[in-house]
């Protein structure tokens, strides 16, 4: 075999594997942006459903506002509506700007800039969906009980006196182990990506 002959063996042999390589490189990318989504699913599929239990109950109570008579309990009603509105939505759209990172498009570097934005964002709206339901809780027990036919306007205080530690105990403890779950899950997604430096 002449020179010639072994140099342009060479350069075909090399062109062939750089393609390999790209190719075995997309796949890798395409294989981390499923298993990155599929991730995600475990937290905005449960989104997804309470958003729409939430606009299910901002209808009724929407539809029950003739039943609100007090300032009060319009008030009440009004805020809940409210609350229900709005902590869905910028849920559902911080789990979006989460989803939206595209790990095959742009570099290493640029992938896990916006990740970290978009998982600051997630974690702070779940850090105001934390405070906000503590309002909810207080002012969601007058609609329901009107809302279920309740004939008072003012609720007794014996209810306030079991309803509001329980409900504080029980919406403390579920807050918590929901904010946790979001934590782990985004813990996963970045060792997800960061799993692609390594590769």
């Amino acid at each position: 075999m002449e020179l010639d002959e072994m140099k342009t063996l060479w350069t075909e042999m090399s062109a062939k594997l750089e393609g390999q390589k790209k190719l075995t490189d997309k796949m890798i990318m395409m294989m981390t942006q499923e298993r990155y989504q599929r991730k995600l699913s475990k937290i905005r599929t449960p989104e997804l459903i309470s958003t729409v239990v939430c606009f299910i109950i901002v209808v009724l109570i929407l539809f029950s506002l003739n039943k609100f008579e007090t300032p009060y309990l319009l008030a009440c009603a009004i805020t809940s509506a409210t609350i229900l509105s709005v902590l869905p939505v910028l849920s559902v759209w911080a789990i979006r700007q989460v989803s939206r990172v595209d790990i095959r498009a742009g570099n290493y570097k640029d992938v896990l800039v916006e990740y970290a934005r978009a998982k600051r964002r997630l974690l702070s709206v779940q850090k105001l969906s934390f405070y906000l339901s503590f309002v909810l809780l207080v002012v969601a027990l007058p609609v329901a009980v009107r809302m279920t036919g309740g004939k008072t306007t003012h609720i007794e205080s014996g209810t306030w006196l079991w309803y509001v530690p329980l409900g504080f105990l029980f919406f403390t403890v579920f807050a918590r182990w929901v904010y946790r779950g979001y934590v782990k899950i985004t813990i996963q997604l970045e060792n997800l990506l960061r799993e692609i430096e390594e590769q």
